[in-house]
């Protein structure tokens, strides 16, 4: 399972001959709500077209770099259809509020996680908990908990929002990056496909160095180029997390 944020801002390399093609800007969530589909990697600027790297064209997910087989990988995003839908969509994922069925307001969404093969999303992160019983401003929380994605809110059971702020941690997952620190996070709550539907959007920031970036205060905004989209910006920093000594997705406050 592939932590967001943990890709964001390393190189992507072709194996074939050692050259660097750019580095993530962002992940490409498709409008059917369920799979990451390709990650951004130059979004173009006020003339050109946003450049990506369709997930299956991702051969692996490094401790310091992802890698793909050639320049082919990549492509321009106007040539593949459902890339350029969801580039369309013109929603922010930034702080969107998450909220029980019963009307109570519990967080915001901060990361999204995935599977290595083939995209598929299996978890988000909710932070800025409210309610909390214990110290956690952060926790993990299963897809299929979701009950919708709508263009205003996250709206999720009764049971998960209980579940978010009681007292016991294991609520939320308890996976960490694997120690090569190529970002994958594992958790025992979290069985492998469990998602059923997120919303077609994304998230990010720009990284330095092969360290991912985990923000506390926004996660990613859409794009605000001309070519619509997600794009990964960060406005007001975050602290850097280090990929196998980082907590997923709970931290204390």
């Amino acid at each position: 399972m592939i932590k967001g944020q943990s890709i964001i801002g390393k190189p992507v390399l072709t194996r074939n001959d050692g050259e660097k093609l750019d580095s993530v800007k962002d992940l490409i969530i498709g409008t059917d709500h369920t799979h990451v589909i390709a990650l951004l990697i130059d979004e173009g600027g006020l003339f050109g077209k946003p450049t990506v790297v369709p997930i299956e064209n991702v051969v692996s997910y490094g401790k310091d770099v992802l890698m793909v087989d050639d320049s082919q990988s990549a492509v321009r995003a106007d040539r593949l259809p459902a890339v350029a839908e969801a580039l369309e969509a013109s929603q922010k994922l930034d702080g969107k509020k998450v909220f029980s069925e019963t009307g109570e307001e519990y967080g915001r969404i901060d990361d999204v996680y995935f599977e290595e093969n083939g995209g598929k999303i299996v978890g988000v992160d909710v932070a800025d908990l409210a309610h909390s019983s214990s110290p956690k401003t952060k926790a993990y929380l299963e897809v299929g908990d979701v009950i919708s994605f709508g263009n205003d809110a996250v709206i999720i059971s009764a049971s998960a929002a209980a579940r978010l702020v009681g007292p016991d941690t294991t609520a939320g997952a308890t996976g960490s990056s694997n120690s090569d620190g190529s970002g994958a996070a594992t958790s025992p709550d979290v069985p492998s496909g469990s998602a059923d539907s997120l919303i077609g959007q994304s998230l990010g920031t720009d990284a330095t160095g092969g360290g991912a970036t985990d923000t506390s205060s926004s996660m990613a905004r859409y794009t605000d180029t001309a070519q619509g989209g997600w794009t990964a910006s960060q406005s007001d920093g975050g602290k850097s997390d280090p990929g196998d000594t980082s907590k997923i997705p709970e931290t204390n406050g």
